[in-house]
């Protein structure tokens, strides 16, 4: 909760959210960003938004070095959750963490996919949603690293093929996978 607070854009009305679902915790916050698009741990260079507010966090114990965050992300939420974080930065950031009930879930790819062929890419996204049916548009992308839209093109061909199916809204809903 501190990095809401510490890496929020005060200027901006967008409001902060820290949201637990089943299956998957989020936030979303107003950001005043160094880059655009996920955040690889092998290219991240930290970025301070404001640096006194995080001095004080620091001061007060709440807070580590610049950019301990990102790291401790990326070396803890596999063991917690099964899963890596998914982090994109923009003018909204968005932090999601994927766990299951099993803690020592890989979080790779069952590599099963059934009937007729349609890419590799359909196939990394039926896998995806096999192993988490509350996963992301977003999340998809930077998993299997290609754009949004070519995760909603094939998601699409998938639904119009019979495969994939969409249940509940888009906020809240999940992946049904038909094969």
């Amino acid at each position: 909760m501190g990095n809401l607070l510490i890496h929020r854009e005060y200027a901006h009305a967008f409001p902060a959210k820290f949201v637990i679902e089943q299956g998957r915790l989020f936030t979303e916050n107003s950001n005043r960003p160094h880059g655009h698009g996920p955040i690889d741990p092998a290219f991240f260079s930290p970025y301070p938004k404001n640096p006194v507010i995080a001095r004080v966090f620091k001061e007060i114990g709440w807070a580590d070095e610049l950019g301990s965050g990102v790291r401790k992300l990326y070396r803890f939420s596999k063991a917690f959750g099964g899963f890596d974080p998914v982090m994109i930065e923009g003018d909204v950031f968005r932090l999601t963490l994927r766990f299951t009930d099993n803690a020592q879930a890989s979080g790779k790819p069952s590599g099963k996919t059934s009937g007729k062929p349609s890419g590799k890419t359909s196939g990394e996204i039926l896998a995806a949603m096999q192993r988490d049916a509350l996963i992301t548009i977003p999340e998809l992308a930077a998993e299997i690293g290609v754009t949004e839209r070519s995760i909603e093109r094939n998601i699409q061909k998938l639904q119009e093929d019979g495969r994939l199916r969409r249940v509940g809204p888009a906020r809240g809903g999940h992946w049904e996978v038909l094969e």
